[in-house]
């Protein structure tokens, strides 16, 4: 692991919440209902703060969206904007037809410091729940919120009473899945991953070009949410795999929604299929694969945008 800084990476850490939800009427769940839950919380998000002032809350949903910047000046350069610290794990079994009283797990990655977020975040789901899921249709029940331990098993959580009190959350280390996890040679996108530069998408990266994008998500979580650099030499590590054996890419363009612009439609989509992973990457880049699958790829990573998996 020489590209990476060890002691930094002994305080990365991050809770796995998962929020068990029961929905009152049949409803279809498919991956756009979950790709789209950034203007779906929102919509709560504005629900919520015009019934409740409480300011620990309103200050703790601002931070959900709108993350305060590093007021280090070479910091702010590298990383002009900071992500939201939570991170919604699509499942791979989507669309899925869910009848009334059916429960259905809504895995979420809080990073870092994000933690300390998790209960505003479950009142803005219950706010989401009265109104509904996707355009005011799936209403649901937060029937269950667990949090996993090291060993794989779930522990209940209890939100409720005195909001200045937080449960006890098992915290992970990211460590622990570099040590514990195998690299396999292929990476597949469970949904499109939008990936732009200077506002333009990407339609056939190569190996080359999609590096950056995993290594800045990494380092970009890492710095806003867990206050450390894992990668003392970004630059140097870019330019020392650009060269590698660039291996087999089954990369495709697939759009998944169309944006209704009034008088014109868009439409939206990202990288689907899947790459294989050059040698020098499986074997040096381990951790950056290893932890990164935890936080998604590209535009609307933090709403299960951009999902992939080795395999």
């Amino acid at each position: 692991m020489e590209w990476f800084d060890t002691q930094a990476l002994r305080q990365v850490d991050y809770v796995h919440a998962r929020f068990q939800i029961e929905f009152d009427r049949d409803f279809e769940l498919g991956p756009d209902v979950l790709l789209q839950l950034r203007r779906e919380l929102k919509m709560a998000r504005k629900i919520l703060a015009g019934c409740c002032r409480e300011e620990k809350l309103q200050a703790q949903l601002d931070l959900l969206f709108t993350p305060c910047r590093n007021p280090d000046p070479r910091t702010r350069k590298a990383f002009p904007f900071y992500p939201p610290p939570f991170v919604i794990q699509l499942p791979e079994n989507l669309p899925v037809v869910l009848s009334a009283g059916d429960l259905f797990s809504l895995d979420v990655v809080f990073w870092g410091e994000g933690r300390q977020l998790i209960g505003s975040f479950c009142r803005l789901l219950l706010t989401l729940g009265e109104i509904g899921i996707h355009r005011r249709e799936g209403a649901f029940s937060i029937v269950r919120v667990a949090a996993q331990l090291p060993d794989g098993t779930w522990h209940d959580l209890e939100f409720g009473g005195d909001p200045e009190v937080d449960p006890a959350l098992p915290i992970l280390q990211a460590l622990d899945l570099v040590e514990s996890q195998r690299c396999d040679a292929t990476l597949k996108f469970l949904s499109p991953a939008r990936l732009l530069v200077h506002g333009r998408p990407l339609f056939a990266p190569n190996h080359t070009v999609l590096l950056p994008f995993f290594l800045r998500r990494l380092t970009g979580m890492c710095v806003a949410w867990c206050g450390v650099e894992v990668v003392p030499n970004p630059a140097e590590l870019l330019a020392r795999f650009a060269v590698v054996d660039k291996g087999a890419s089954r990369l495709h363009w697939q759009d998944w929604r169309t944006l209704d612009k009034g008088h014109s439609t868009q439409d939206l989509g990202g990288l689907a299929g899947e790459i294989d992973l050059p040698g020098p990457w499986r074997e040096e880049l381990h951790p950056l694969f290893a932890i990164g699958h935890l936080l998604n790829l590209g535009k609307g990573a933090s709403y299960g945008g951009g999902s992939w998996k080795c395999r």
